[in-house]
């Protein structure tokens, strides 16, 4: 396991997780979600992002989080490992409300020295909502054209605690 990329629903957990990896393994974090989104929520350019995410997998060893709608072929066929979060609805709405909400209370900066608004907590939420249902179903068909991977597929946060304190 040293290039490992965890993917999953807005709100499951992608990046706390790959931070704990990091911490646990001694491997690179590459926290993905400033890739994209630039200063003032300006979306940044396809092609930005795709530069940022091939200069980042043609290193040796990494831990990144996101799904890479555009760039998935790229990460997935350099990565030795995917952790798929794969957990239910009422979970990861419950988490992405309690993280979007508590950024937008809370004033902290994020991504790109942005700051949370009331309009874009609301649209993450929404888009959790939206898309959850979909990644379950789109991610197995995606995975499978990767038969290199080692996947962790996990369903349950007690499964993934328990896997996470063996390391």
């Amino acid at each position: 396991m040293k290039r490992v990329a965890v993917i999953g629903n807005s709100g499951a957990g992608k990046s706390v997780l790959a931070a704990a990896l990091s911490a646990k393994t001694g491997l690179p974090y590459i926290a993905t979600d400033p890739f994209y989104w630039g200063q003032e929520w300006l979306a940044v350019p396809a092609q930005e992002i795709r530069q940022r995410v091939v200069a980042v997998v043609a290193g040796d060893a990494w831990v990144i989080d996101g799904n890479f709608v555009e760039e998935r072929n790229t990460v997935r066929g350099r990565a030795d490992t995917i952790i798929w979060l794969d957990f239910s609805a009422p979970l990861v709405l419950h988490r992405v409300c309690r993280r979007n909400l508590g950024w937008f209370l809370s004033g902290q900066t994020i991504w790109s020295g942005n700051h949370m608004t009331w309009k874009r907590a609301w649209s993450g939420i929404q888009h959790a909502r939206g898309t959850h249902a979909n990644k379950q179903k789109s991610h197995p068909e995606f995975l499978a054209e990767f038969p290199h991977l080692t996947i962790l597929h996990f369903r349950s946060l007690n499964t993934l605690s328990r896997w996470v304190s063996t390391l």
